[in-house]
């Protein structure tokens, strides 16, 4: 191999001679000073006779005290006699020299070996952000609490709220009318509940003879009631009115009954028992209209 190098060299030293200057390779940096880790731009080209093949270095060779960060190459240009390549390469550094120097070679290609020709080295200095290094460091120490503002974070935020909306669209759009009903019928017993414990305790202690001017307020509560569960003006339509509305012969005779203990001054034991017929239709009306709900 060694034969064949030097017999390469002695085949082309007449055309490296006669073309000596075109072949020797250019190679710069493109500054003259560099902090450590700071990118370095160096240039490479070379002009040579077209029937010779050149390789520049590439991303295998060894480019200390340097790292090799990119490589851009060029394309050749050419003519009938010369061709010309050129490539830049983007360098760093982490030595800590004050110095450094790089000479990349090109390499021609004859038949079975290679020939190394270098540009000369390229020198470039390293700026020194820290003088001298002490031998302690002295820490000065802070052990005061410091309120530090907590930064809100707003696109979790508006991603929280939008998949709430979002979620709570699919359940009313999915179970919206079995909520709906739900929320009737809780509404509902909570109503009749509420009434049901005024009304029984009002029965159960009125005193008819006493209590005179109750037994209007009470049939009042019970017409208010029947006005809210059905939607129909109970508490301003009269025992005549109710009767053509509700058909229900015991109701019309409790409603007479009541209406002569309040207007007529008939006032009898059995008036609590009309008022528990009350009791008892405003029962029927419930389960009619959660039964109502239920189906709608």
């Amino acid at each position: 191999m060694l034969k064949i190098g030097v017999v390469a060299v002695f085949i082309l030293f007449p055309t490296l001679k006669l073309f000596g200057q075109i072949f020797t390779p250019s190679g710069a940096f493109n500054k003259d000073s560099i902090r450590i880790g700071e990118e370095v731009v160096y240039s490479l080209s070379l002009s040579y006779p077209t029937q010779i093949d050149v390789v520049f270095p590439d991303t295998l060779y060894d480019f200390f005290p340097f790292e090799l960060n990119a490589k851009i190459a060029f394309a050749t240009i050419s003519d009938s006699l010369f061709s010309f390549d050129s490539a830049v390469y983007y360098l760093t550094t982490f030595e800590i020299d004050k110095i450094q120097r790089l000479e990349l070679p090109v390499f021609l290609v004859t038949k079975g070996d290679s020939v190394i020709i270098k540009p000369g080295p390229d020198s470039i200095r390293l700026i020194q952000v820290v003088k001298t290094i002490p031998d302690s460091i002295f820490m000065l120490e802070n052990t005061a609490f410091s309120n530090v503002r907590l930064s809100f974070n707003y696109p979790y935020l508006v991603v929280g709220v939008t998949a709430f909306i979002l979620i709570s669209f699919i359940i009313f759009f999915v179970f919206g009318k079995r909520i709906r009903k739900r929320i009737a019928l809780y509404r509902l017993h909570k109503f009749h509940r509420k009434f049901m414990e005024s009304f029984v305790k009002a029965i159960q202690n009125l005193n008819p003879r006493q209590d005179y001017p109750k037994l209007e307020k009470l049939l009042l509560l019970w017409k208010k009631y029947m006005e809210q569960l059905n939607k129909m003006p109970y508490s301003k339509l009269t025992s005549r009115e109710i009767k053509l509305l509700y058909p229900d012969k015991s109701l019309t005779k409790a409603l007479q009954h009541i209406d002569g203990a309040i207007y007529g001054g008939i006032i009898d034991s059995e008036i609590a028992h009309s008022f528990d017929y009350l009791r008892r239709v405003s029962e029927d009306s419930f389960h009619t209209k959660k039964e109502e709900i239920k189906n709608g």
